[in-house]
Order: structure tokens, then C-alpha cells, then sequence
């Protein structure tokens, strides 16, 4: 096993590892367990050191330096939106007023929490519960 980067954080040695997976190339984490209890010695001892086979050594220094290519990923932006019942916005968030309620309450002496979660439309102000959204929520097929 040969050292092909060093990392100050343990964190982006093993992003670099799991990138290495990902394209089949076996890789290690070095000094990880060190830098975590004596982080102050991480520039001393060199810092957390990502170990690769010697064969594997020109691939990952390639798989390193290349970009994370997402161009063929489809993202779908309608996945878990909530659509208003009223206007059909997906500008649609939980209420805060419902946390108002707790601490005006609270301040007269009788706590009284609302029971259900609310929910508000930035665009037409309508007010509901998470049951009225869930009907209008797109089908994950669609």
C-alpha cells in the first residue's frame, strides 16, 4: 500500500476513499484515529494519509484530480414538493404562527401547544394541515 494523499481532516480523506470505491478501486484511510484524539499533531505526523494498492496508485491519482461528472443524473424537482390545495404554489412551509400560539401562552401561565402541524402558503396565505397537502403532493412516477 502506497501513500497517494494526505488530508488534514479525517472527513475528506474519506470522501476521497469513497470516491475511489465508487470507480472499484480499494483504498484506505491512514492515521485517521490519531489526528481524532491529538488533532494538533496532524501537521507533525504528516496528517490523515489515503493508502491505495501500488497497481491501483496511476488510476486513483487519476480518479483524484478528475471532477464528480453529474451530467447524466436526472434530478426531479417536483420529488417531495408539497403543492398548495388553494393556488397549486410549491411555495408551501410549516406555519410559524403555531410556535407564536406556544409562547403567548406560555406567558400568560397556560402553555398550550398546538396539537397539529400547521401549514402556510407564501403565495396565497392559506393555512392548513399536512393532510390537505399530502392529497396535492405530485405522484413520485410522474
Amino acid at each position: 500500500m502506497i501513500t497517494i494523499a494526505k488530508y488534514s481532516l479525517p472527513e475528506q480523506a474519506h470522501l476521497a476513499r469513497i470516491k475511489l470505491e465508487g470507480q472499484g478501486i480499494e483504498a484506505h484511510v491512514a492515521d485517521e484515529n490519531v489526528i481524532q484524539w491529538h488533532w494538533y499533531l496532524s501537521n507533525a505526523i504528516g496528517g490523515v494519509r489515503l493508502l491505495v494498492a501500488q497497481e491501483d496508485e496511476a488510476a486513483a491519482r487519476a480518479c483524484l484530480a478528475s471532477e464528480l461528472d453529474l451530467s447524466d443524473t436526472e434530478l426531479d424537482e417536483e420529488a417531495g414538493c408539497f403543492h398548495c390545495p388553494a393556488c397549486g404554489s410549491r411555495e408551501v412551509a410549516p406555519d410559524p404562527d403555531g410556535k407564536s400560539f406556544f409562547f403567548v401562552t406560555a406567558l400568560i401561565g397556560i402553555p398550550l401547544p398546538l396539537l397539529w402541524p400547521r401549514w402556510k402558503c407564501q403565495a396565497c396565505d392559506w393555512r392548513g394541515k399536512e393532510s390537505a397537502l399530502a392529497e396535492t403532493a405530485p405522484a413520485s412516477g410522474e
